[in-house]
């Protein structure tokens, strides 16, 4: 692995008039003897970490899309190896550098903070606690995506502030990233605010509902289906957060501030920031994503669901709508200079296919029932559902349900991988066939027969972070 480090002197902080990172800027002389004296220095180190993520908001959805079967990909070479399982370890996209950058943000936060208490009068325990817990959740929010995309690395939580570092570390079990992280966050999520001040914040910032949803999110993932269940009833039960109704559906993606929004990755481009969902989904007629042929033919939306044509996708060109249109019924693509819109990580629909799935895991049909009846009726197909009690079945039911909330979303893949490695890999069938799907004939059989092995479901590690880390090895698959 490279060295994990920062040089405070590239930290963004606060400009005298400024309180939120929205409206970062660079601090040019900044040492480490100058800095965590105050609170703001500790926010400021947080803000950066928000930063990275907003960095990494394409790669959130691109990874959580190309390898699932919800889009078709064209216009980026390195998505459609991605897809074929053909990306090799000296392409950017192995590298987990940026996401190593945001988690030792998070542990520079978590190693400091105390110290600062001694320093700031003004800097009280509580807030202390808070900043510290959200800096831990957002840690694992980093590992949660790591572990997906690579199984394995190292679990870093010592603090990295100098080039004079080194690190060298072995990679961790997926199991054993996943268990500090469930931990963590339940040891910390007391500490999280309910709210915070600013409305952006409550729906940009991690909040307490936030870290819920991302523990349920966690467990189901680890198969601890009871304690998902729990996590995912505590964020149902929130009476702040409520679906929209079925006719405001398409305006979630507009809307920055919805009641069904968890958490999200804010933009604003009065402040030079816009998103990159327009470059994915429409780019002057050119997009890298489009709603699926394959889907199309086998007509995955009815014609009354107000989730499909005209609302996720455009029949016309198959364009995904979502982001990128500002009236469904008749396509208005805005331009790329207004694109920022904030991209939705986790929205309250969500939770209910979370706990629905837990519930089907502990065979509790009649649960996952209600639960996929009140997202069918929002989307204006009746409330009734017709699945028999098969673990199975209703697996695929749920899998396609959510495809139709969901398309573009940066979920496809992500579920299809947690479905398929349930019970040591009992589903790995439904990936190879997902997979299969797009892999030219005259390769079929050789690819199917690599299929077999799960560490073809992951990335490489970029060979610079193996250069340097000579305790690190390369995902068996890519050898």
């Amino acid at each position: 692995m490279k060295r994990i480090y920062i040089i405070l002197a590239a930290l963004m902080v606060f400009t005298s008039s400024c309180n939120s990172w929205l409206e970062l800027e660079p601090e040019n002389e900044v040492i480490k003897e100058d800095f965590w004296n105050t609170q703001e220095d500790v926010e400021s180190v947080l803000w950066s970490a928000y930063s990275g993520m907003q960095k990494l908001h394409t790669e959130m959805l691109t990874m959580g899309e190309a390898k699932g079967d919800g889009v078709d990909v064209f216009n980026n070479a390195t998505l459609q190896a991605v897809r074929l399982g053909m990306i090799t370890a000296d392409n950017e996209t192995a590298s987990w550098e940026d996401w190593y950058q945001i988690i030792n943000f998070c542990n520079l936060i978590i190693a400091e903070s105390e110290g600062v208490l001694d320093r700031d009068i003004n800097y009280h325990m509580e807030e202390h606690h808070s900043l510290i817990a959200e800096a831990k959740t957002i840690r694992a929010f980093c590992y949660f995506y790591i572990v997906r995309l690579w199984k394995e690395a190292p679990l870093v939580t010592e603090a990295y502030d100098t080039d004079d570092q080194t690190f060298l570390k072995k990679k961790d079990t997926e199991e054993t990233i996943l268990e500090f992280c469930k931990q963590d966050l339940i040891d910390n999520l007391e500490y999280l605010k309910d709210s915070h001040t600013k409305e952006w914040e409550i729906y940009g910032r991690i909040t307490k509902v936030a870290g819920q949803t991302l523990l349920a999110d966690i467990c189901l993932y680890k198969e601890d289906y009871q304690e998902a269940i729990t996590y995912c009833d505590q964020v149902l039960n929130n009476r702040f957060k409520a679906l929209e109704d079925g006719e405001d559906w398409f305006e979630l993606f507009m809307d920055e501030f919805s009641n069904e929004s968890i958490f999200e990755i804010a933009f604003d481009k009065s402040k030079d920031q816009k998103n990159g969902l327009y470059g994915i989904f429409y780019n002057n007629n050119k997009p890298v994503f489009t709603y699926a042929e394959h889907w199309s033919r086998k007509k995955l939306f009815a014609d009354n669901d107000i989730r499909g044509e005209k609302a996720s996708y455009n029949k016309a060109n198959s364009y995904i709508l979502k982001y990128v249109s500002t009236l469904p019924t008749k396509p208005v693509y805005i331009s790329s200079s207004a694109s920022d819109f904030n991209y939705k990580i986790y929205r309250l629909a969500e939770v209910y296919f979370m706990k629905a799935e837990a519930h089907v895991m502990l065979e509790q049909y009649d649960q996952a029932k209600q639960l996929m009846g009140v997202i069918r009726e929002r989307a204006g197909l009746g409330n009734a559902v017709s699945v028999t009690s098969n673990v199975e079945q209703w697996l695929d039911f749920l899998l396609e349900e959510k495809l139709r909330e969901f398309l573009g979303e940066g979920k496809r893949w992500f579920d299809l991988l947690r479905i398929g490695k349930k019970n040591n890999w009992q589903r790995k069938d439904l990936i190879i066939r997902t997979l299969m799907e797009y892999v030219p004939g005259a390769d079929a059989a050789k690819v199917e027969s690599m299929l077999q092995n799960p560490y073809a479901y992951y990335l490489p590690i970029h060979k610079n972070e193996l250069e340097y880390n000579n305790l690190l090895e390369q995902n068996p698959y890519y050898k």
